[in-house]
């Protein structure tokens, strides 16, 4: 590989990474509402707090189409 090569996989596995992270915040935030849910509290995360996530995922998947 050479060093142009060995830059762009770097930045796409920390796309990637930050995808997983995202992904990650997503399933805490579902876990947190379902045991919220279950003691018979009001949800902690709505709908904007997951479309925010939603978002973010797309921005990172624009920038793997645009700059990788």
């Amino acid at each position: 590989m050479h060093e142009g090569e060995i830059r762009q996989a770097a930045q796409m596995f920390a796309l990637v990474a930050e995808m997983h992270s995202i992904n990650a915040s997503i399933e805490g935030m579902k876990s947190e509402n379902t045991t919220r849910e279950s003691q018979g509290y009001a949800m902690a995360y709505d709908d904007a707090a997951f479309n925010s996530c939603c978002k973010e995922l797309e921005v990172i998947a624009k920038r793997l189409r645009e700059e990788i």
